[in-house]
């Protein structure tokens, strides 16, 4: 496809005011502005949503994001109300498991759009594998969670980082490690710095002495 027919098809697509989610397109009306939901050219959903978004992650479930009044809630094809919008923000679900906002606190929904965490941590990770980050408000410290909401750790890491396959680093009282997805630590968090990942092998730095560790050594 050149560029040209792209860009007019861009065009088009942004001046009708629709795009096109799962077999339903959302549009947005003229008059208000609102958003909803067509099934061809009949309406589903009446445009009544400041913003409206397919969630793609839960698989045959025909479930959207919306947006009323700066609050945020889930709704299904019928119109039915599923999740009232109560939150801040919801985020998109990852193995089943969503982050939502509630004020200026984070906690999780589970894939029945159950809330299994109530929003009382400062940050909330998503759970791109079977564990995650949270951050409580009282030492401003993260610490590890499964999806069952236990906690694998105690609060006591500065700072997390993305998992990078099997491990991800952590700095605690400024020093960095290593742990696996049980969030034990297979590398203790003594080093001045580790770095990510190249060609899977961690380079680690330690008062001016360099060792490089290979994955499969942890």
């Amino acid at each position: 496809m050149s560029k040209k027919i792209f860009f007019f098809i861009f065009f088009i697509l942004i001046f009708s005011g629709c795009f096109y989610s799962s077999n339903y397109t959302i549009f947005q009306d003229n008059k208000t502005g609102k958003y909803g939901i067509k099934d061809k050219n009949i309406v589903v959903l009446k445009p009544s949503y400041n913003y409206i978004s397919k969630i793609d992650s839960l698989e045959n479930k025909e479930y959207f994001i919306f947006e009323k009044e700066n609050r945020y809630g889930i709704v299904d094809i019928n119109g039915k109300i599923l999740l009232p919008d109560i939150f801040n923000e919801i985020k998109e679900f990852y193995n089943g498991v969503a982050v939502v906002k509630e004020k200026d606190k984070f906690g999780f929904i589970n894939k029945n759009l159950q809330l299994i965490q109530k929003p009382i941590f400062l940050e909330a990770r998503d759970f791109i594998f079977d564990i995650s980050f949270v951050k409580s408000s009282a030492n401003n410290k993260f610490a590890c969670i499964d999806k069952n909401m236990n906690l694998l750790s105690d609060f006591i890491y500065d700072e997390v980082f993305s998992f990078d396959e099997d491990y991800a680093r952590v700095k605690k009282d400024n020093k960095w490690g290593i742990i696996n997805k049980t969030c034990k630590e297979v590398i203790t968090s003594e080093y001045d710095y580790i770095s990510e990942f190249i060609d899977d092998v961690f380079t680690l730095i330690k008062n001016n002495h360099t060792i490089f560790k290979n994955k499969s050594e942890l």
